[in-house]
């Protein structure tokens, strides 16, 4: 998204988000072989998640790519 205060202004604010947020869980295993041992879990939450801003850019169009990162 391009956004300014200003609408005729020549620098603005560039923000990129995404659709699907990643929350880092860590858990200890109690019983069994993992006892006592981290186990990470990542989940992804269905919100919109600010991943990047730069400010002060000039831009004025962006291009987007469904496949990630082309």
């Amino acid at each position: 998204m391009i956004h300014a205060a200003n609408p005729s202004s020549t620098k603005v604010q560039v923000s990129f988000y995404d659709m699907m947020k990643k929350q880092e869980t860590l858990t200890v295993g109690k019983s069994g072989s993992k006892k006592g041992q981290q186990q990470k879990t990542i989940t992804k939450i269905p919100e919109v998640n600010l991943v990047e801003m730069l400010e002060g850019k000039q831009c004025n169009t962006l291009f987007w790519s469904p496949a990630g990162q082309t």
